[in-house]
């Protein structure tokens, strides 16, 4: 029994994040499958940048257990060129109006009734915020979900029935390191395991590596090679987002989440081309930082407040503790709390 890690990986910024990823999982993962596309998944052009990265000595007791998969073209562009070549007769023009037309029709109908019935302008301009997210985050998940595919063939080269595959983000990293949650991974896949489709629950740290999100719980899955070969039309993506997967009790998290523990520098570039932050105007995503606060994406989803916690009585993988004073980003404002009691008097009085 192995496990295998397969995730996509943007850019620089993500370098200590990579390293720790590869370090923590390492007892425990055998083999990595790292997709490097040359633009990003809203089309933008962000050039290879994992092998630079993985030529440093820092990465070089893990060479021989990665896998890169680079793809060049722009698939955003090309899937939206390829549906405008569809509709070049004129039969189908007309058809594609009249359905716009329809389609305009109805949302006009729907957002009045919601107008009438939020009674509020700014909760009708959230929800016109939640629309035009859902809408256009639709169309860039269909590009990611054409990147992460872009590892199965290498991946069932590698993994057999009894092999578990770990469907992640590059900040989203399995706990090897405690004790405990390594004898929980091995016992959930030895021989097998039990559950052929699991969603493993993850604790997020936002902004800095000691800064939790202490109300936001989700998951990542880890799915046996029977399953994916059994599936062979199941999208990674579509793995990521099932519910129709058990969610074996640990009483530790068992993967941890990292996002966006960059510097300001690659913060900014990925906000540049991220799907997340391209929701997100730049004067909010300063906001969120002076606030201590995630940035609340989409517009009437409550936007999360964070705190800082010591690393003492905070679960953490041994590498981060280690490395902790060359991991902090220092990217939040150290007087949050003034400056929460400041723009949120009738919150923090």
């Amino acid at each position: 029994m192995s496990i295998y890690d397969t995730f996509l990986f943007a850019d620089p910024s993500e370098r200590e994040v990579l390293l720790a990823k590869l370090n923590i999982e390492s007892e425990l993962v055998s083999h990595w499958f790292i997709v490097d596309s040359a633009f990003s998944n809203t089309g933008k052009f962000k050039g290879h940048h994992v092998r630079g990265v993985l030529d440093h000595p820092d990465f070089s007791k893990f060479q021989s257990r990665i896998t890169v998969i680079e793809y060049d073209e722009n698939f955003f562009s090309n899937s939206q060129r390829r549906q405008g070549i569809e509709r070049n007769f004129l039969t189908d023009q007309i058809s594609y109006g009249l359905g716009r037309f329809s389609r305009f029709a109805r949302h006009q109908a729907h957002y009045l009734r919601k107008a009438t019935q939020l009674k509020s302008v700014t909760q009708f301009l959230a929800y016109l915020y939640d629309e035009r997210f859902r809408h256009d985050n639709r169309t860039y998940m269909r590009t990611e979900t054409f990147y992460r595919d872009l590892s199965r063939k290498a991946i069932l080269d590698f993994v057999g029935d009894d092999d578990f595959l770990f469907i992640s983000d590059v900040d989203e990293i399995l706990d090897a390191q405690t004790p405990s949650c390594k004898n929980s991974l091995l016992e959930l896949t030895n021989a097998g395991g039990k559950y052929k489709l699991m969603r493993l629950v993850k604790r997020k740290r936002l902004w800095d590596w000691n800064n939790l999100d202490t109300s936001s719980f989700s998951y990542v899955p880890l799915v046996s090679g029977s399953y994916i070969r059994k599936n062979p039309n199941f999208k990674f993506n579509l793995i990521r987002q099932t519910q129709n997967a058990v969610t074996p009790f640990s009483p530790l998290e068992l993967v941890h989440e990292y996002s966006s523990c960059y510097p300001m520098e690659g913060l900014l570039a990925k906000y540049s081309y991220h799907v997340d932050l391209s929701f997100t105007q730049k004067e909010e995503l300063e906001l969120s930082l002076k606030l201590n606060k995630n940035v609340g994406m989409p517009g009437l989803k409550p936007n999360g407040w964070l705190e800082f916690v010591p690393l003492e009585l905070d679960h953490q993988p041994e590498y981060v503790k280690n490395n902790f004073s060359n991991l902090s980003t220092g990217l939040v404002d150290k007087d949050y709390r003034e400056n929460r009691t400041k723009y949120f008097p009738e919150l923090f009085n």
